[in-house]
């Protein structure tokens, strides 16, 4: 009996190491791939102001749509901006490319987001679908939206990343996650 309470208790150790020390998500949370999203953040900023539609014309992404983050840890973010009656509505969404998108990835860089453009968390509608992509989703008004366009993306270095993930922790317990009965 004390061998398969050893052997059960070896077997869980090993799955925990794998889920918090190896494969992906090593990758996703490493301070690295902060400093990446941050500099894609930059990029996708400027291409979602470049291209503000009205609802009914807004352009589905493509490959080479600099609305679209593409990560090398395999994280996707896309962010577009429409325009209804004078307010533009901004929008974006996380998931992992070719998988399920655990909560605490969405969650994370939901916020992560939310804290490279400036956006305060009571402003935010966060919804995450049945197949786990994770949207966020504000509005302005356009004295805020010429605000919003000129401000910068900060800079983000390693040494800064372990800021912004006690921010964002204390952050996430803050907000409510809406889960929609259909997608």
């Amino acid at each position: 009996m004390t061998g398969w309470i050893c052997f059960g208790s070896f077997l869980l150790l090993l799955v925990l190491w794998f889920f918090f020390k190896g494969g992906k998500y090593k990758q996703l949370f490493a301070d690295e791939h902060f400093v990446e999203i941050a500099q894609g953040v930059v990029g996708m900023k400027q291409a979602a102001l470049d291209d503000i539609n009205d609802p009914e014309h807004a352009t589905p992404p493509d490959a080479n749509d600099g609305r679209l983050l593409k990560t090398s840890a395999g994280l996707v973010i896309y962010y577009d901006i429409t325009k209804d009656d004078g307010r533009f509505v901004h929008h974006y969404s996380i998931s992992v490319a070719g998988g399920y998108t655990a909560h605490a990835v969405g969650r994370t860089f939901a916020i992560f987001v939310a804290q490279l453009l400036g956006v305060p968390l009571d402003v935010l509608t966060l919804v995450v679908t049945e197949s786990s992509i994770h949207h966020v989703e504000f509005t302005l008004e356009p004295s805020s939206q010429a605000e919003f366009a000129a401000r910068p993306v900060p800079v983000v270095t390693l040494a800064d990343v372990p800021e912004y993930r006690k921010q964002g922790m204390e952050a996430n317990e803050k907000v409510t996650w809406q889960r929609p009965t259909t997608e």
